[in-house]
């Protein structure tokens, strides 16, 4: 009998005898999330720019190719902020390198060397120089 009762308390409440009656607490929620930053570097210039400080001697890729890479998640972090550039400086050489994340996030090749998931976007994809690159002008398709 006493297996009954506790069936229809349990039916009549949500399925749990607790103290809350059947109210349960629910930890989703409808407002979302806000984007999180990139793990490495900071974003700077008004949330336009991406920075990240490197050493060629470590963090420059050699083989198969040359080029500069970045975590996958911080390229998607990136992204989801609407952050167009990402700068690489250079403490050995003082050079400073840009690309578009978007070249990175769609030109980069993928790799794993044990340091998680990372794209690599060839060397002569970057520009060299103190300010990130002018847009430059793509005509329409016309037809």
């Amino acid at each position: 009998m006493r297996d009954k009762r506790e069936a229809a308390l349990r039916k009549q409440r949500g399925g749990g005898l607790d103290a809350t009656a059947g109210n349960r607490l629910h930890l989703h929620s409808t407002r979302p999330e806000p984007p999180r930053q990139p793990a490495h570097g900071r974003i700077i210039e008004s949330g336009r720019t991406w920075q990240k400080t490197v050493r060629a001697s470590v963090h420059l890729r050699r083989k198969p190719f040359a080029g500069w890479a970045a975590d996958v998640e911080d390229v998607l972090a990136a992204r989801a902020l609407g952050v167009r550039w990402l700068r690489l400086d250079d403490a050995e050489s003082g050079q400073r390198y840009w690309a578009s994340v978007n070249d990175v996030a769609y030109k980069g090749q993928l790799f794993d060397y044990g340091h998680g998931p990372q794209l690599c976007l060839a060397l002569d994809a970057w520009h060299v120089g103190e300010h990130a690159p002018e847009p430059v002008g793509v005509q329409g398709v016309l037809f």
